[in-house]
């Protein structure tokens, strides 16, 4: 397996499993800024758990860092706005 893959499944594990420190630490090391996928996964993460806020701060560094939000990253933006009552 390659290293590309072993960093996906190693962080979509952690995500999925609400290991959400350590997959924000995964994130924080590969911290590939181009890589839009990548982001959306954490701020999916973060919503899917309910760190609302957390998932609206990466959103706007993803912004900031230039990055198009996808469909998934509005999915998930609609998701942490649900879950806090603000839509």
């Amino acid at each position: 397996m390659n290293a590309k893959k072993d960093w996906k499944i190693s962080f979509c594990w952690y995500r999925k499993c609400g290991a959400i420190i350590e997959a924000r630490e995964l994130f924080d090391e590969l911290l590939l800024v181009g890589d839009v996928v990548l982001w959306t996964a954490m701020l999916l993460g973060y919503a899917e758990h309910d760190k609302n806020e957390d998932a609206i701060q990466l959103y706007l560094q993803m912004l900031v860092q230039g990055l198009l939000p996808n469909m998934m990253t509005f999915s998930g933006m609609l998701k942490a706005c649900g879950n806090m009552g603000d839509i």
